[in-house]
């Protein structure tokens, strides 16, 4: 998992300025952070500092109809219940604090018979997003579906990487599909029973990609810094959020929307959260 976003301008500003708040209310800490950033940007006029002052009536405006910002505002802890992919059992995750551009999650998850917990700053995208950066790793959210008692959310996620070396889209993604073992639902050699003859055992671990898998490579230029590379993404995943008072009774709705949404997804769905498992573990520190 990619680092703590420490390096983003208008986040620590923000961050800096606005009256943090653990879900609840919002427009008093966005009011509030309107005169702080203000009195930095004078501050920083002389050009000792290149601080980009984010327009406040703009962002408030996003984050108000950003999803995200909705469904955490209500609610401080929430479970991952399901997922497609090689996720962690148990993961669930907290509010630290949110305003009106980025939310602070503290994320935990069952390594063992313990929980370990790392925390990541994500801030609301365009159109609805949520995102989280670093130098080498972009991981894009967005909402397929929110119910409307605001318990629920179906997820997709993108994972953008910068890949190692001159590696080809294709490389990449298929050395990535093949040896994600326990995430991508792909037939494997060694569960068949066709008779490979002269074939090596080298060969018999590398198992054959499917188109279909295939046509959901991308890759896209990425400037950060003044440089521009090539990322790459292979295959999305999918999550299923609840609220914390849902997490032993999921809302039908929203069971039925993720098992849509993971149809034609070609990743292996996986049950994170079972009541005898998650709430008998416990903690055991940060990462």
């Amino acid at each position: 998992m990619p680092g703590i976003l420490k390096n983003t301008a208008v986040l620590l500003v923000v961050f800096a300025a606005a009256k943090w708040y653990n879900a609840v209310g919002g427009v008093a800490a966005i009011q509030n952070g309107e005169g702080a950033v203000k009195e930095l940007a004078a501050r920083t006029s002389d050009g000792t500092e290149q601080v980009q002052v984010p327009n406040i009536a703009e962002a408030t405006k996003s984050a108000e109809e950003n999803l995200f910002r909705k469904f955490w505002q209500n609610h401080n802890k929430t479970w991952t219940v399901r997922a497609t992919g090689g996720q962690y059992d148990c993961r669930h995750q907290e509010v630290q604090s949110i305003n009106y551009t980025a939310i602070e999650l503290k994320v935990y998850f069952k390594a063992g018979e313990h929980f370990v917990d790392r925390e990541r700053f994500w801030t609301f995208g365009e159109n609805g997003t949520l995102e989280l950066i670093s130098s080498w790793f972009e991981q894009r959210l967005r909402v397929l579906y929110r119910n409307c008692n605001d318990t629920c959310l179906v997820v997709a996620t993108e994972d953008w990487e910068r890949p190692f070396g001159n590696k080809s889209l294709e490389e990449h993604c298929d050395n990535d599909v093949r040896y994600d073992d326990t995430a991508v639902n792909i037939s494997r050699p060694e569960d068949t029973q066709e008779d490979y003859g002269e074939t090596t055992e080298e060969s018999k671990e590398l198992p054959e990609i499917p188109q279909e898998i295939k046509k959901l490579y991308r890759s896209k230029n990425i400037t950060r810094n003044g440089r521009t590379q090539e990322y790459y993404s292979c295959v999305p995943f999918q999550w299923l959020i609840v609220a914390d008072q849902n997490k032993d009774d999921v809302p039908s709705d929203c069971e039925e929307e993720y098992v849509k949404a993971i149809q034609d997804s070609h990743r292996i769905d996986m049950q994170l959260y079972s009541n005898e498992t998650c709430l008998t573990t416990v903690a055991r520190g940060s990462l």
